[in-house]
């Protein structure tokens, strides 16, 4: 296909989902959406992470905001936040320095100034993150330190719209402020001593109307100390809740029940899903007759990447880092196998959770410089040769940079990578000084098929290259640094099924 048709017809896709009724989930084609995944948040290495959401629209919104750590996809963190019309909410993640001992490193920790309300209300010292989900009774065999949750990803879910007096509670007044942050918090305090319950806590959905949209954010990762800002904006997911009543409004204090997993659109049950495959719109079907994770096979699907691209340059006085954050994987891999009908609802994914750098998904990489010419991949002879890495983690951190070229293991015992500060990293780094890389999961091991015998291929996956150069200029000339995030580039692969 010629570049002319590709563009006509990837033209001609786009416009087709802009202009068809949201029935299915997909990725939002202005940036708006109902959910919004953050792919990296990091406060080592001397960063820290700034994070905002906005609301576009003239109504107010209930949201949950969500913060996994990055090794299994964790939840360290959670609160419901309401925002009234065109209101922004801002905060920011930030933790002492670990260089001393990365293990034992203080958590981090969410602080905000912002008047936005939320439930539970933000104490003034800031929230600093847990590791209940992960440790104690729930220790999944990985690190239980504080540590875990410095580094991870984010993710918001609109629950609905707030109407009467709870819209009201949350408008701001003339003052600049929400009218009555504390009637939410009310309506979510479980009855004592003979008290009655909030009525929010047996009737969730009272005074709310479904999810509908028009929500963006952004984060920027900041190291003051070297003078760099890498900044990206949210991916943004529309079509998640479609029933005409109802809502996923959810206590706080539920961690987990409601996810990514939750999508909701027919009474039947069946869970639907919009992607592009070389400019043709398909659908994708699933539905409780075939898994029983049909909302989150569906979102996995929209974000399933056959193939990802990016550029490099490890020149000297830069570095590159890529992010590969597989948002679904913890979720999926909570399902049992089941033996009658192989993997079923874990997949795409296979391999569980180890902290054990032998095992992890498999996948295959390539670099080329700028005239196309192939570069022989370093191969270290304490990891997996080329192609032959694999990836353990939710959130993944791909070095290419040389310095980074024979870490031994990803655990802690590393430093952090020079960029993002990252201890949990692969290194990929190629021979060549600049040019682009390709990264791909082999197709007859990762797909998803919906009832229709469509087949998708790949890994749900999204994330950036990220890029510093640090340049020091002639005699008493002063040090400059500059920072730039690619967002990746992704080839998504359909079978369809044939028509009788």
């Amino acid at each position: 296909m010629s570049h002319k048709m590709l563009a006509a017809s990837l033209s001609l896709a786009l416009g087709a989902l802009a202009s068809l009724p949201a029935e299915a989930i997909h990725l939002s084609t202005d940036g708006r959406g109902q959910v919004l995944i953050y792919p990296y948040y990091t406060v080592n290495g001397g960063n820290a992470t700034l994070i905002s959401v906005v609301n576009t629209t003239e109504e107010v919104k209930a949201l949950r905001v969500r913060f996994r750590e990055a090794m299994n996809g964790q939840e360290v963190w959670q609160f419901n936040l309401y925002l009234g019309p065109l209101d922004v909410w801002t905060g920011a993640l930030t933790g002492a320095s670990e260089v001393l001992d990365p293990i034992h490193a203080a958590a981090a920790a969410l602080q905000t100034s912002d008047r936005s309300c939320t439930v539970p209300q933000m104490p003034a010292e800031g929230q600093a993150f847990n590791n209940f989900e992960y440790a104690f009774n729930n220790d999944d065999g990985g690190p239980y330190e504080d540590s875990r949750t410095r580094a991870g990803y984010i993710e918001i879910i609109e629950m609905g719209r707030l109407t009467g007096e709870f819209a009201a509670a949350v408008t701001r007044t003339e003052a600049g402020l929400p009218a009555n942050c504390q009637r939410l918090v009310d309506a979510w305090h479980p009855g004592t001593q003979g008290q009655a319950n909030g009525v929010w806590v047996d009737h969730p959905d009272d005074g709310l109307l479904p999810p509908n949209g028009g929500l963006y954010g952004g984060a920027e990762i900041v190291d003051v100390a070297n003078g760099t800002n890498l900044s990206y904006s949210a991916e943004a997911i529309d079509g998640f809740y479609m029933l005409s009543s109802g809502s996923l409004h959810d206590s706080p204090e539920s961690w987990e029940q409601l996810n990514l997993g939750s999508a909701r659109m027919s009474d039947d049950g069946t869970v639907s899903a919009y992607v592009i495959d070389d400019g043709e719109l398909i659908r994708l079907d699933f539905d409780e007759s075939m898994s029983d994770a049909p909302g989150l096979k569906a979102i996995s699907a929209v974000l399933m990447r056959e193939w990802v691209y990016n550029e490099f340059d490890s020149n000297p006085g830069f570095t590159t880092e890529w992010v590969l954050t597989f948002p679904t994987r913890g979720l999926h891999l909570r399902y049992p196998t089941r033996p009658d009908i192989g993997d079923d609802d874990r997949e795409p994914f296979y391999v569980p959770y180890d902290y054990d750098i032998e095992i992890g998904e498999p996948y295959t990489y390539q670099a080329v410089d700028r005239e196309a010419q192939v570069f022989m991949p370093v191969s270290n002879p304490l990891r997996p040769p080329q192609p032959g890495s694999r990836i353990v983690l939710s959130v993944t951190v791909l070095s290419l940079n040389p310095e980074d070229a024979y870490r031994s293991v990803w655990r802690y015992g590393n430093p952090p990578t020079v960029l993002l500060g990252a201890y949990d990293t692969f290194p990929v780094f190629s021979l060549g000084l600049v040019g682009t890389a390709q990264l791909g999961f082999e197709r007859s091991r990762y797909q998803l098929q919906d009832r229709n015998g469509h087949i998708i291929y790949g890994l749900p996956v999204l994330g950036f290259s990220a890029i510093r150069a640090t340049l020091e200029g002639g005699s008493g000339s002063a040090l400059a640094n500059f920072s730039v995030t690619h967002r990746h580039h992704m080839k998504t692969t359909v079978e369809t099924a044939d028509t009788p």
